[in-house]
């Protein structure tokens, strides 16, 4: 479906970002990667690739749910500590 939305006219960098976090989560990091240089310069691509990996890594669910919805809030990340950081 995010597929679907990211590729519609008229759809923005929200939309192809948030089609990138879902790649990222499921460790297809590159296409993440392709669709984020879309809307972002190549040092926040490479920040969102490291916070995707530190999703993956989580254990814990509502960790991962709280770092999700921030990113989705408008955050990305920084590559020092892969904490989400606003833009």
């Amino acid at each position: 479906m995010l597929r679907q939305v990211a590729r519609m006219p008229g759809a923005g960098s929200r939309q192809r970002l948030n089609l990138a976090i879902a790649y990222g989560l499921t460790g297809e990091t590159e296409t993440a990667m392709e669709l984020a240089r879309q809307d972002l310069d190549e040092h926040a691509v490479r920040s969102n690739a490291a916070f995707y990996r530190m999703l993956r890594g989580l254990k814990d669910s509502r960790a991962r749910m709280r770092a999700i919805g921030a990113y989705l809030g408008g955050a990305t990340t920084t590559a020092e500590n892969t904490q989400p950081r606003r833009r």
